[in-house]
This record gives C-alpha cells, structure tokens and sequence, in this order.
C-alpha cells in the first residue's frame, strides 16, 4: 500500500481544498494510505476524519508570506521524513513551495503539486510579479509533475520557462458522480419542460421584440418562478453567526429575512453566483453593474451566495441604491444547489481564475453562464454555452445583463449545451485516471 500525502493551506472547504476531497474519494483505499496536512482548524479537519483519513496538523503554516515559514517548512520536512511517504501532492502556492523542497530534501520518491491558478498575476506591482515567477521556478525543480487544472496556464508557464514541458500536465477538476446527480436532480429537466419553463416567446404587438410569457401554472416550483414565487423560495437567509456576519441555512425555519418584493414581475430573469466577495472574483465591479442593470431593467433579480473581505462594502452598495429587494446577499451556504436550482443565468466576472468548480456546478445544473473574457474561463465558457464580456467594461457586462429578459430561448437553449458540455470536458473518472497514471509512474 503505498501511503500518500495531499498538503493544503487554509482548513477551509473551498475550491482548492474540495479538489483534494473530490479526488480522494476516487482512490482505492486498498491501494493509497491517504494522509491531508493543512493549517488547523477548519472544517477541512472534520470533512477528512469522517471519510476516514489521516490528518495532520501544521500549526506553524500561515497564508501571509513571513518569517514563520522556515518554522513551517521545518514542521513540513520533519512530518515527511517521519511518516516516510511514497508520494506528495501539494496544492496552492506556498504549501507547492514549502512542500516540495521540504518533499525533495526528506527523500519522498514521488511528488506532484497541482496548479490551481498561478500566483503570478496581470496586475500585480512587477516586483512581486518577478518574485513569484522566480520563487515558482524554483519550486518547479524540486517535483516530478505539475498538474496544472486548465491548459492556459499550462503554456504559459511552459512558454515563460517556469516549468519544462516533460513535467507539466493538463488534467481538469471535475465532480463526483454524486454530486452530479444530487445537482442535476434538483434543477435538470428535459429538454421540453424547460422550455414550457420559459414558454419561450411571444411577438410585441408593436415593437416586434421577443418577450418572456411565464404563466405560474406553467412554472416547475424548483426552476424561474414569478418574482413573488422566488422571495417566498428563498424565504430568508440571513441569520447572523456569533461574530455577526451573515451566514446562510437551507431550512425554512431560518429563510425567513430576505427582503422581497411587493409585487411580481413577469418574465422576471434570476442571475446568481455562488463565489467569494473579493479583489480576485471583481465583486465589487459585479455588484455595480448589477445595480447598473437594475435600473435599465425591471424584469432583473439577483443573487451572490458568499462572504469575504468586501461583503459588508457590497451590502452597502446595495442597500445605498434602494435594491435590497432585487440583489441579494444572503451570505455563504455550503449546500450551493438550491441556490443554483432558482437561478436562470450564473455569473462569474473575475479577474483571474484557474478552473472554477462554480462554473462546473452552475454547467451541471443547466445554467448559462456569464464570464470575464479571460483564459481560464474561455476554455469552458464560449458563445454556444454562455456570454464571454470583457474584463473591465462593465457596459458591455450591463448590456448583456439587460438583454436577459429578451433571450429566453437563447438561456434554454445555452443551458442544456452547457450541460451536456460540461459533461464531456469534466468527467470525474478521467480525472481520477490521469492521477492514478500519475500516482503510479514510479
């Protein structure tokens, strides 16, 4: 039996972190020993002892780049040399960095670190840019593979000469099986319902454009609902942890406090995404252009399931444009699907990203998907599946926005490729398989 190690930073349940969970659940436990190390403290620790692994704690690793991290790479090195794995797989950059060298230097045979986005970034002052190229280089000497989880990434950094070709793999996230179905359960359709769901389109009698005419009979309760039917869906979420913040539950007890609206709008349009309010997933640009497109067009509502630094900035937007009843922000709930079985478009306008599992879950649920025009998205997001804007042109985001409620068709029809799409480009079995061929090349 050969005994593996997957390194993590943060004890969080978040992209990066579900991958590891995702893909160990694929593994025959027959044949790996599977540790997890990671900062402590989090729920990834309860999610890895229940699926019965071995968990490690690093209480010395911290996300910040300090004088700490020669404590972490002490405490990394000792725990390889100590419980003398056959095989590393490190993940985010510092553990990519600190793991690896540390891997190398305790004789690990095989060791293997997944790309999930680089840590150099457009944008960045060129100080810390050249930095974290030079310090990804470095790493690169130090391991077997890199799996990187797009192909963008992948040439770039091939190209750049951070990582020699031999070593660099292309291998995309996916879900498992599970997963899949408790998603599509709740939202897929056929192909006829979801267009009864619309009712496609009806001729303005004086204009000529195409309209949505959605009678509630012809509503399916867990897919578009009239604006009234979705606040009583949604019921309220908001319910504020010890700290104060706002957390999320799926049980009606608690979906009691969301604002709602007095009156439905007919043909009304959800967009929704489930992601984290920060610099990197450009929610602040997100929220602006939502209000902007709130304005323009009645028919819009809105929803972001999350947290993080610029949460409490976007409640104020939101509440300072009058539009608490048609944004909402009912903070982060780990059960996303419920969420996603109410939204007709998914939205994901970010500054960079590596392979988001967002995307793959909002795919798997029939949803369309609205996406910043950058690498890593285009290669799941493309005109017959979704709508690809610019980065920093919130018109061109607004107009897009404000064209939802006309293009009926076109969502029902984006929607039901995207799944079928997604289900070719992320198979969870030929995800495990190019790992396991990993796993087993020494």
């Amino acid at each position: 039996m050969m005994k593996l190690l997957h390194l993590q930073l943060l004890p969080l349940l978040t992209g990066v972190q579900n991958f590891s969970l995702h893909l160990l659940e694929g593994l025959d436990p027959t044949e790996f020993e599977i540790h997890v190390a990671s900062q402590p403290g989090g729920p990834l620790v309860e999610a890895v002892r229940q699926r019965g692994y071995i968990y490690h704690p690093l209480s010395q690793l911290r996300h910040p780049i300090s004088v700490r991290d020669v404590l972490a790479f002490w405490q990394i090195y000792r725990l390889m040399r100590n419980e003398r794995f056959d095989i590393v797989h490190t993940n985010s950059s510092k553990p990519g960095l600190l793991g690896r060298m540390a891997a190398r230097l305790a004789g690990v045979p095989l060791i293997i670190h997944s790309s999930h986005g680089t840590p150099f970034q457009r944008g960045q002052h060129i100080s810390t840019y050249l930095l974290y190229v030079v310090l990804e280089w470095l790493a690169g000497r130090f391991c077997d593979f890199v799996a990187f989880v797009n192909h963008s990434d992948r040439l770039n950094c091939v190209k750049m000469g951070v990582i020699p070709s031999d070593k660099a793999v292309t291998i995309y996230n996916a879900l498992p099986s599970e997963q899949v179905a408790k998603l599509t359960a709740t939202f897929f359709k056929t192909e006829g319902q979801r267009d009864r769901d619309f009712r496609e389109t009806e001729e303005d009698a004086e204009g000529g454009n195409s309209v949505i005419s959605k009678s509630d009979s012809a509503r399916d309760p867990l897919f578009v609902k009239t604006e009234g039917q979705r606040d009583r869906d949604f019921g309220g979420t908001e319910v504020l942890n010890k700290d104060g913040r706002s957390v999320a539950s799926n049980s009606d007890s608690t979906r009691e406090s969301i604002p709602h609206a007095n009156k439905d709008v007919s043909g009304s349009i959800m967009v929704g995404s489930t992601l984290r309010f920060s610099t990197q997933k450009n929610i602040l640009e997100v929220i602006l252009a939502a209000c902007e497109a709130c304005a323009l067009e009645p028919r819009l509502r809105f929803v972001f399931i999350g947290e993080g630094e610029h949460f409490q900035l976007c409640k104020a937007i939101v509440s300072s444009k009058g539009l608490n009843e048609r944004i909402l922000l009912p903070g982060w709930d780990s059960d996303v699907s419920i969420w996603l079985s109410q939204m007709d478009v998914f939205m994901l306008y970010s500054r960079w990203e590596a392979l988001p599992f967002s995307i793959i879950e909002a795919n798997f649920s029939g949803l369309p998907v609205i996406g910043s025009s950058i690498p890593s998205i285009k290669e799941l997001v493309n005109e017959e599946v979704g709508w690809l804007v610019p980065l920093d042109d919130r018109s061109a985001l607004v107009r897009i926005l404000t064209s939802l409620p006309h293009q009926a068709g076109a969502i029902s029809q984006k929607g039901h490729l995207a799944r079928q799409r997604i289900g070719q480009l992320c198979s969870y079995e030929s995800m495990v398989d190019a790992y396991l061929k990993l796993y087993r090349s020494k």
